[in-house]
């Protein structure tokens, strides 16, 4: 199979590659989109815009690989496909496949920005748009994004440059579970590590659906997030058929409110004016959401981009009173001003 960890991933490609299974469940019928939508939701284990990767799946170490290589051998003990379209459309446990066969990927799993000189790139020319056809400046275009990107992974290998970090949890040693959930979530005793567990494989799941869902249907919450910095292990996720998700539907975010819950403080010039003060003065009551400094944990990473980023999570009640009581404010202000030249025109007339 064609090694998905360093090439960009189109479902036109997928459509090339070698997707057949060799031991499929009886009456077993092939259907390319079924593998295809399989496919999708697996890569959600490896981490998107909406939950982190599982702690042992790294894409750039060969995960996607790994799930696919997992999947094909597994297949039939998972009893056919993961994912039922037609569910996705009518029940929000359409995932329920996945719940009653979810022993099938721990074992195999868990075995398992920086600044930048342009003169580091070797061997870059200026070329003539006038002496060159458009395919050349394509090519050119392409070798130049690519050993862009080769010199930047090159100055944020932290392994390269001589910094070895640190690596507290010590994956696939005796005892690195223990050690994940004590680092990772501060939970020290045998009950607090197994309660943290079900806690974070409960949200992981509902994750995993409202994914699923968002991808396929649209979202089933504008409420939903997963609360954590981390994810589990695959052989945490047990118990998946307890798991009763119920999203509340809520409403999408105003374009401002968007900009508040994602922009960092220095960004704040994208907002307007009036906004900015609750993202950069210290008497604002949400100043907490936008800290000048935290955290990256960069333990047992190897690139600087891998860090996590220990960022504070949104508390939405809290943004959109602060933001209702300014648009209110603006809004008051916008009335006696426009009143106030209206009464000024009337007494000049």
């Amino acid at each position: 199979m064609l090694s998905l960890a360093t090439h960009e991933v189109h479902l036109s490609i997928l459509r090339e590659l070698d997707m057949q299974i060799s031991d499929p469940p009886e009456n077993f019928k092939f259907d390319l989109e079924g593998i295809i939508d399989d496919f999708i939701f697996i890569c959600f284990f490896t981490g998107n815009d909406f939950l982190p990767h599982m702690p042992t799946l790294e894409i750039h170490e060969g995960a996607i690989d790994l799930l696919m290589t997992v999947y094909k051998k597994e297949f039939k003990n998972i009893g056919g496909y993961l994912i039922d379209m037609i569910q996705i459309y009518e029940n929000v446990n359409s995932i329920r496949r996945l719940c009653y066969n979810n022993d099938w990927i721990e074992e195999d799993i868990d075995a398992g920005s920086s600044n930048f000189n342009f003169e580091a790139i070797e061997g870059s020319a200026v070329v003539s748009v006038d002496n060159v056809s458009s395919s050349k400046i394509v090519e050119n275009t392409k070798e130049f994004k690519q050993k862009l990107k080769a010199s930047i992974r090159r100055k944020s290998d932290l392994f390269r440059n001589g910094d070895f970090g640190t690596d507290k949890v010590r994956l696939g040693a005796t005892g690195f579970k223990e050690r994940y959930y004590k680092c990772k979530f501060s939970a020290e005793s045998p009950g607090e590590i197994e309660n943290k567990r079900k806690e974070v494989v409960k949200s992981y799941t509902e994750g995993l659906l409202w994914v699923l869902l968002y991808y396929f249907s649209g979202p089933p919450s504008w409420k939903w997030f997963y609360p954590f910095h981390y994810g589990p292990f695959a052989s945490d996720m047990k118990g998946l058929a307890q798991v009763k998700p119920q999203f509340q539907k809520g409403s999408p975010f105003k374009p401002i409110d968007t900009l508040m819950a994602v922009l960092p403080p220095r960004s704040a010039h994208a907002l307007p004016k009036d906004y900015r003060t609750l993202m950069m003065e210290e008497c604002s009551t949400i100043i907490d959401f936008y800290p000048s400094d935290f955290e990256i944990d960069m333990d047992g990473k190897r690139f600087k981009w891998q860090g996590i980023c220990k960022l504070p999570f949104i508390a939405e009640s809290r943004l959109l009173h602060e933001t209702r009581k300014l648009e209110k404010e603006l809004m008051v202000s916008y009335s006696i001003s426009y009143f106030s030249i209206i009464l000024i025109e009337d007494v000049l007339s």
